[in-house]
């Protein structure tokens, strides 16, 4: 009975109250945002959404080393744990290693996580009503800091990505359309491909003159000499159309002052077109690419919504005294009773 009354007497009268407070919070992120472009109107409306990774997350932040230094060093947890208005068995030694002060500090903070809603309860203990609220409060503060920064990083680097790949795709637009009126300058063409139908539709012009002119003066022929000079003014006639054509077929094959033929001139020209045609397809993805980026980038942003704000702890949860000094009892009276079974049993046997 010695060891119970004991018990009993430092539970009533020696151990120190120790005050909960406890906040409530959730982790959200937005799971989808109004499209800014047609293209995206797959992307829907705006909407909330919570993830169990970011829950975990937030767990092992609280129970982190880096939280508990920031901890200390704003709140002074140690010189708190270790004072000496706490009785000797409740308090942390003042010797105590840094991993002593740490599993003290995981048994006076304890984070439970809801599977079901996502809802993080974290209940902090203190010997005073006021530390132990606010030491709850800047968990709840640092942790929501640590949430948006890591997701304000990702979405960042993300961001910083996209307008890198965007920029050198319109770097490569830029420096086509470059090349293209560097070439239309240099040859002082405005349109090289209009200029090379006009010559091949004036070809073909003379080309049909001749035909008909051939056709006229072998119909001349049939009823008139060769010395007539209806005759000879239609041979004149297609003679010179006939130079003529040959003299346009030069122009379109023949090298120019340039040292680059019409023929090559025009194939240069759709080379150079072609490229500002793929380069503005690959710039107007890209555009999109990039605003669609911007949206999944808003989406890994992360919000720690408080449910619940720590109150200030109006008594003391713990220790539960009269719990633990049944149970104590309890316990002691089993133990004393198997000592007793045993030490008669060995007594009869000898």
């Amino acid at each position: 009975m010695i060891p119970w009354f004991l018990f009993a007497f430092y539970q009533l009268f020696i151990a120190s109250e120790r005050y909960e407070s406890i906040s409530r919070i959730i982790v959200k992120q937005p799971s989808t945002i109004a499209a800014p472009l047609p293209e995206m109107a797959l992307l829907g409306s705006l909407g909330m959404s919570s993830g169990g990774n970011d829950s975990s997350l937030v767990h092992a932040y609280i129970y982190s080393t880096d939280l508990l230094k920031y901890l200390n060093a704003e709140l002074d947890v140690y010189g708190h744990y270790t004072s000496r208005n706490i009785d000797i068995f409740s308090r942390l030694a003042s010797d105590a290693e840094q991993e002593d002060f740490y599993a003290f500090y995981k048994e006076h903070v304890t984070v439970l996580l809801d599977p079901a809603s996502q809802i993080i309860d974290i209940s902090v203990q203190g010997f005073e009503p006021v530390f132990a609220q606010k030491l709850n409060l800047l968990i709840v503060e640092r942790t929501e800091w640590y949430i948006n920064t890591i997701s304000q990083r990702l979405a960042q680097n993300q961001l910083e990505f996209i307008n890198s790949e965007h920029e050198r795709v319109e770097t490569k637009f830029a420096k086509a359309r470059t090349e293209l009126l560097e070439f239309q300058e240099k040859h002082e063409l405005l349109n090289p491909e209009a200029e090379g139908a006009a010559m091949q539709n004036i070809t073909y012009g003379l080309e049909s003159q001749i035909v008909n002119k051939q056709a006229e003066l072998i119909a001349l022929s049939q009823y008139m000499s060769n010395e007539s000079s209806e005759v000879k003014t239609a041979k004149n006639q297609l003679t010179a159309l006939t130079k003529q054509l040959e003299s346009e077929r030069q122009r379109l094959s023949a090298v120019t002052g340039k040292n680059i033929s019409v023929s090559q001139l025009l194939g240069k020209f759709q080379e150079l077109k072609v490229n500002v045609e793929l380069a503005m397809q690959s710039f107007a993805s890209s555009l999109v690419s990039m605003e669609k980026s911007r949206v999944e980038a808003y989406q890994q942003v992360k919000y720690l919504v408080t449910v619940q704000n720590p109150p200030l702890p109006q008594s003391a949860a713990y220790p539960t005294v009269w719990y633990n000094i049944i149970l104590f009892g309890v316990i002691a009276f089993l133990l004393f009773g198997i000592v007793r079974i045993v030490v008669a049993t060995i007594l009869e046997l000898s």
